[in-house]
């Protein structure tokens, strides 16, 4: 799993990229024509949410969800308050189901 760094391409992404929205996390991707292999993926969860147990352990969530995924997209998962409540089972389901349609 390559990470997204550089708040240039982070931008590029929110600025071109296609989104979903689930109850738990937004979706941001974009398909770089230039990148072949496989993509990347930023994991995001903002100050304004909580502190820094909160946004800590929203990533590890989301790390969990995307972990063994392959996709040819650039994509920004940002997390939304409700992650750490939501059912952790129903998540998953409705994350894989979401990136399949990608």
């Amino acid at each position: 799993m390559l990470t997204i760094k550089s708040s240039q391409q982070i931008d590029l992404i929110f600025k071109n990229g296609k989104s979903i929205n689930l109850p738990f996390l937004n979706i941001v991707y974009y398909d770089d024509k230039q990148n072949k292999l496989n993509g990347n993926v930023a994991f995001i969860a903002g100050k304004k949410y909580g502190n820094a147990v909160w946004r800590n352990k929203s990533k590890r969530i989301m790390r969990g969800l995307y972990n063994n995924i392959k996709t040819k997209y650039k994509i920004l998962l940002i997390a939304k308050p409700g992650i750490i409540e939501y059912d952790k089972k129903k998540m998953k389901e409705e994350f894989t189901e979401c990136i399949k349609k990608l």
